[in-house]
């Protein structure tokens, strides 16, 4: 079996496991009886009950159309997540053959990739492939009903995404998402990796008729805390500030701060030249962060919004040291970087007394850190965030 058959054809023997042992239960129910009195007999555990035969899964996909089998799953009483587990397998298994042909279209070897693709498929094979996909939506949607998207947690998980919404409310607001994501892909899919002027302006055109049909769904306080879970600017903040670990106001002062900036000077799809115009004006935007915070949350956040802090952080647990670490490495890098470019730009010193006291503020540094981390951490350190650390030892000895 080759690798792209071998793809579709773990994924459905995995569903046909899952399947299986829900088989197993209704046959099961056929077979028991209240009137057996051995209990150790029903339950014993036999061959049969690992895996279902071929003739019971057959007997269950084949046996009846899509409707019958859905009435006869609730009519046994099962949870509306087994129901719509079933139903799903059925359903594409008949989808299995063109799956596997799109995957024949693979354009290139196993051996290589292209930059811009996660998957072997063109451009083309992939949006067939998300046809596919709503395809058998369609199809669960018509079977199920309401419950053919809303497995346990669902409103639970949308409500912490896109804010304390009605049911209806959180599920067009899935689906304008699915919309526009399937129209940025077309854009990105058809550019094949190399953007284009044209292609960021389109871009940025969907992302706007997006903004305006969500205003046009919620209210204004509906729409504001949507704005603060689930736009472009908070999705990033978040992400940004995971370190940071703000409180709900601190969160929502910053979020203001960084909703004008990118308001002002744009956030995602950007063009070389306004992502250059950005870099330029961040400056502007930490004074205000600065402003904002107390000098003590502005040192952590500074700290935590440090572009070595997660791969820091990560070695930090890696070693096994206190989560305080992180902040107090950072935080070192920081001061005695500033230290060194304190000396390196002192008029007042020679060549040989920068020298000399580049090389004191190296030795230090190593020090502490060597007794912070030991010898094998610092070592892993300087791969991971620390490599300021050998440009300083550099710089020192010229």
């Amino acid at each position: 079996m080759n690798t792209k058959n071998l793809i579709v054809a773990l994924s459905v023997a995995a569903n046909l496991a899952l399947a299986g042992m829900l088989v197993m239960t209704l046959q099961a129910r056929a077979t028991s009886s209240p009137k057996a009195s051995n209990t150790s007999e029903r339950i014993k555990p036999q061959a049969d009950h690992i895996a279902p035969g071929k003739e019971a899964w057959n007997r269950l996909v084949a046996e009846g159309d899509d409707s019958t089998l859905v009435a006869r799953l609730r009519a046994e009483g099962f949870p509306p997540s087994v129901v719509r587990a079933l139903t799903a397998v059925r359903v594409k298994q008949r989808f299995s053959d063109r799956i596997k042909a799109l995957y024949a279209t693979a354009s290139f070897p196993y051996w290589r990739s292209e930059t811009y693709a996660f998957t072997p498929l063109t451009p083309e094979a992939r949006a067939a492939r998300r046809q596919i996909d709503r395809e058998v939506a369609e199809l669960l949607k018509q079977l199920l009903g309401p419950e053919s998207s809303a497995p346990e947690g669902y409103d639970r998980a949308l409500v912490h995404r896109f804010g304390n919404l009605p049911s209806e409310k959180l599920a067009q607001l899935k689906s304008i998402e699915t919309d526009y994501s399937e129209l940025s892909t077309q854009v990105r899919d058809a550019a094949q990796g190399v953007l284009l002027e044209e292609d960021y302006a389109k871009l940025a055109y969907l992302e706007k008729e997006k903004r305006e049909d969500v205003s046009r769904l919620l209210s204004p306080e509906e729409l504001a805390q949507y704005e603060l879970r689930a736009s472009p600017t908070a999705q990033v903040l978040k992400y940004q500030l995971a370190g940071f670990e703000p409180s709900e106001a601190e969160f929502q002062l910053l979020y203001k701060l960084q909703r004008d900036f990118d308001e002002q000077y744009g956030i995602t799809n950007l063009s070389g030249r306004r992502e250059e115009r950005r870099r330029t004006a961040l400056p502007e935007l930490t004074a205000k962060i600065q402003a904002a915070l107390s000098p003590e949350r502005f040192a952590d956040y500074k700290a935590s919004t440090d572009p070595t802090f997660q791969s820091v952080r990560s070695l930090v647990r890696q070693l096994e040291l206190p989560s305080a670490t992180t902040m107090e490495l950072i935080r070192f890098q920081q001061a005695t970087n500033s230290q060194a470019e304190s000396l390196r730009t002192d008029s007042t010193l020679t060549n040989e007394q920068r020298a000399s006291a580049l090389a004191a503020l190296s030795r230090e540094a190593t020090t502490k850190l060597t007794t912070t981390l030991g010898e094998d951490g610092l070592r892993a350190y300087q791969q991971r965030g620390g490599q300021w650390l050998k440009k300083l030892q550099a710089t020192s000895k010229q």
